[in-house]
């Protein structure tokens, strides 16, 4: 299962996100990283069947503050995307055959 997992840490410079994103990369099954929030305070992790115990602990050792705010699956939002997509065209439709008739 594709998942999206945001960390959220205590991170002041620029050195310390980077070993942040360094140290998320390293970790089997993860596919992207970047960061978020405001204050680029959040690490959001991207993979399939990562292991969050294990990035959790990982970045602990570097960084005092560790949550994990959101998880979230990828293919169940892909698949809400796909069905919105598909109620707009058929809603489209039958706005199309209204006007024809009408016509």
């Amino acid at each position: 299962i594709q998942q999206k997992i945001v960390i959220k840490l205590k991170m002041d410079c620029d050195k310390c996100r980077n070993k942040a994103l360094k140290i998320a990369a390293e970790v089997p099954g993860v596919t992207s990283v970047s960061l978020e929030g405001d204050d680029n305070d959040r690490v959001a992790v991207t993979g399939v069947n990562v292991d969050m115990v294990c990035l959790a602990n990982q970045l602990k050792k570097k960084f005092s503050s560790v949550t994990i705010p959101t998880v979230e699956d990828l293919i169940k939002a892909d698949e809400e995307k796909k069905k919105k997509e598909e109620e707009k065209k058929k809603k489209e439709e039958r706005l199309k055959k209204m006007l024809r008739a009408a016509l």
